[in-house]
């Protein structure tokens, strides 16, 4: 066995806070849930194996779409907070306006995790591909451009107006979460169980540091893709499509870049 690589996600840190090394992480503050903690324990496996064979951990951060087109392949948790956004359904949310929100273009993604095994795996490595805090939009910026392609959007002026949430500390969330509880909204409650699996990390600074894989892709063609350059494609994607619902519009750019029949 010459190579073997585990690939994992940044959000194996749960809902701890802080700076987070391109190395095994051995400590955590609890998950949001068991995505998270499943991969956590899959990583401990990997590391109790560095000793045995060439394995090193690739973690992703969160893939938001083509960074051409704006086409998602898959819906994921970004999407779906983009989804609830104009539906004003919460006075309240969690939220560091400051803190670094970590996406990363799926095309740019598998690229270069492609280059980094074929040509610079170093077995006991972590590597983390992801934008990095100095190449994230802070949450404060992710609203403001969200809003701000929903207001020029036909699809997203049918939504108006929006009213973004007060953006609070965790705890005044989970203060937030109880009384509503204790109110008996069974609708309400049920939305806040489900948004409860990745809303809290709004409101935990998370920053991932990048110089492992950022030194492997030195001289690859894959220049990282910069986030404003398409958040804003990504979000029209989601109304065009009605968040996936509905196909593209056929005489638009997302079918330049399509896999060919039958790939995925």
């Amino acid at each position: 066995l010459k190579k073997f690589a585990h690939v994992s996600t940044v959000y194996v840190v749960g809902r701890a806070g802080g700076r987070f090394a391109e190395a095994p992480f051995r400590r955590h503050n609890g998950f949001c849930n068991t995505y998270q903690q499943s991969k956590y324990e899959a990583e401990e496996l990997a590391v109790r194996a560095m000793g045995e064979i060439p394995v090193s951990i690739f973690r992703l951060s969160s893939l938001i779409g083509d960074s051409a087109t704006g086409r998602v392949h898959q819906f994921n948790h970004v999407h779906q907070l983009l989804r609830v956004l104009p539906f004003n359904v919460l006075a309240v949310a969690p939220g560091d306006p400051d803190a670094p929100i970590d996406l990363i273009a799926s095309d740019w993604a598998v690229a270069a995790l492609g280059h980094l095994f074929e040509h610079c795996l170093v077995p006991g490595q972590v590597y983390q591909i992801c934008a990095g805090p100095e190449a994230s939009l802070t949450l404060r910026e992710m609203i403001g451009l969200t809003v701000e392609v929903f207001e020029n959007h036909p699809a997203g002026r049918s939504l108006a107006p929006i009213r973004v949430p007060e953006l609070v500390s965790l705890q005044a969330y989970e203060k937030y979460i109880e009384q509503s509880r204790l109110a008996g909204d069974r609708l309400l409650n049920e939305l806040l169980r489900v948004l409860g699996y990745f809303l809290p990390h709004l409101a935990i600074f998370q920053a991932f540091e990048n110089r492992h894989a950022v030194a492997g892709l030195e001289g690859s063609g894959l220049p990282f893709p910069p986030i404003r350059s398409y958040f804003g494609k990504v979000v029209e994607y989601c109304l065009e499509t009605d968040w996936g619902r509905r196909p593209a519009c056929r005489c638009r750019r997302y079918d330049a870049l399509a896999p060919p029949r039958g790939v995925r």
